[in-house]
């Protein structure tokens, strides 16, 4: 188990040792885990790479960028930059990846992390007719990867670094099967259920994927409960409103902040080259503990994320 220490150190002397300008892609980049990411990848490469932040909130991206330091290096140029898409709807998702196909040579990190969980029994269904817990926490993430590989293995087929993390929830015992009959879950939606069944979907995406493109790494990874807006938000509900400085009180003590969380993110997203890795919060790898890999599922799953989101 990494100390935080350790996690941070190895951070940096990455960033410390890359003969390239990195490119990273923070899809969710403006808030919570995938904030803090985008400002570890700047505090561990001096500066010295290329931020783009996916996500609907423009004004967050720039008080991040604000943030960030010019590169150390004054030759270098500060490359930051942000994309507006509301991930809820695939057609944003395709216009999103097509710019950046034209923008840039290569992807080195994709970081995926815009989501949110809900025990709500509401499928917040979005106008392509999907549930909207289950767009944000997989088919966004599977459309994305799937739009932006050429990017990734161009990266690759560089020699330099090719790396897919999805922030989510990497277990080490099995909750529940999928419902192979129910996919989407439109028969039967339940709150709790979507966000379960997203998980599981999430490592059958990941380890297709780096069956699929072996010189890539595809990371599944638990962040843990991080103290985030997402956890302050819970408290917004009128019940527990006049709680909320109590309850922000107990999260500021006992919950992750953001930046350390991010810091074993890195941790366990540089640790692996290539493959299919699941991770604790800590970046500690999981092997196959609590998931069941199954060629038949992985095709059933793969075949209905293309249908589900070409639309």
């Amino acid at each position: 188990m990494p100390s935080l220490t350790v996690a941070k150190s190895a951070g940096f002397n990455w960033g410390s040792n890359i003969h390239y300008e990195p490119v990273g892609v923070f899809i969710g980049g403006t808030s919570g885990v995938g904030r803090a990411m985008a400002q570890a990848f700047h505090s561990y490469t001096g500066g010295k790479c290329h931020i783009i932040i996916i996500g609907r909130n423009r004004a967050a991206a720039e008080s991040i960028f604000a943030l960030m330091d010019e590169p150390t290096n004054t030759s270098i140029k500060l490359k930051r930059e942000f994309i507006h898409c509301d991930v809820y709807l695939m057609k944003n998702i395709k216009e999103t990846s097509r710019v950046l196909l034209a923008l840039l040579p290569h992807i080195n990190f994709l970081i995926l992390s815009a989501g949110y969980g809900s025990i709500l029994n509401d499928r917040d269904e979005t106008v392509e007719g999907m549930a909207g817990q289950l767009v944000t926490r997989y088919y966004s993430r599977w459309r994305f990867i799937h739009e932006l590989l050429p990017l990734m293995r161009n990266a690759s087929e560089g020699g330099l670094d090719a790396k897919v993390m999805s922030v989510l929830g990497a277990q080490r015992y099995k909750v529940i099967s999928v419902d192979l009959d129910d996919l989407a879950l439109k028969k039967s939606y339940w709150g709790w259920k979507a966000a379960i069944q997203s998980v599981n979907y999430n490592d059958y995406m990941m380890e297709e994927y780096a069956i699929r493109e072996p010189t890539i790494a595809f990371t599944h990874i638990y962040p843990g409960i991080v103290n985030t807006p997402a956890i302050s938000r819970i408290f917004d509900f009128w019940l527990f409103r006049p709680f909320s400085p109590i309850f922000q009180a107990l999260c500021d003590y006992f919950l992750v902040n953001a930046e350390d969380c991010a810091s074993y993110m890195w941790y366990g997203l540089l640790d692996g080259e290539k493959g299919f890795f699941r991770r604790d919060n800590l970046g500690n790898c999981l092997g196959m503990q609590g998931y069941e890999s199954s060629a038949r599922i992985r095709q059933i799953v793969w075949d209905h994320s293309m249908r589900e989101t070409d639309r």
